[in-house]
């Protein structure tokens, strides 16, 4: 299954109110995501960083320092997630 797939039938559910069915979707959309995450984790950033030199490395930690996460957090979706929970048992 593709990321792709997953989102269409995300998506689908969603229209439907088929909070079941969104749930597995999500669940493995999640996975893919895990797995993504890994490969970049262990094999893309490592591969990245072999080619900097520790000037580039300190303004790349400068920079990731700067992002405040909570910026990208939208209240409308954590509220869809605390829905998704409550009634995942439905």
């Amino acid at each position: 299954m593709t990321r792709q797939n997953l989102c269409e039938r995300n998506g689908r559910s969603a229209f439907n109110n088929d909070v079941k069915k969104l749930i597995e979707n999500a669940s493995g959309y999640g996975y893919l995501m895990q797995e993504h995450i890994y490969k970049e984790d262990n094999i893309l950033y490592p591969m990245a960083e072999e080619g900097l030199n520790d000037e580039q490395k300190q303004r790349v930690e400068e920079s990731y320092q700067k992002v405040n996460t909570g910026d990208f957090l939208n209240k409308d979706i954590n509220a869809f997630i605390e829905n998704l929970i409550q009634n995942k048992n439905k």
